[in-house]
């Protein structure tokens, strides 16, 4: 079973992101909400990611962390149902979410 470890979805849009696309394709997965900027926080996450952030999607032995790479792990996942079927727009679509993403 897929497991998503996020922060508040209300206080982070790259928690949210991830669970977005989880719930868009009716994924079953496990929740592990870990509370933002706390003791608990900074305490709990290094035992999911080696980035000490959220959000991180654990699928078995498999760590993913970072939004972007969550999602495009999840289209593959789903057959590519996530984005554009022709090369030259599902490049595009990869292009705007990257400049999005890092900007």
């Amino acid at each position: 079973m897929l497991t998503l470890v996020i922060g508040n979805k209300n206080l982070s849009s790259w928690s949210l992101r991830p669970w977005l696309v989880l719930k868009h394709f009716e994924l079953e997965f496990k929740e592990i909400k870990l509370p933002l900027d706390t003791p608990a926080f900074f305490r709990d996450v290094v035992q999911y990611t080696p980035t000490k952030r959220v959000p991180v999607l654990i699928d078995g032995s498999q760590h993913i962390w970072d939004s972007l790479a969550i999602a495009e792990y999840l289209n593959e996942k789903v057959q590519g149902r996530a984005g554009p079927a022709d090369p030259a727009a599902r490049a595009l679509a990869r292009a705007v979410s990257a400049e999005m993403h890092s900007g």
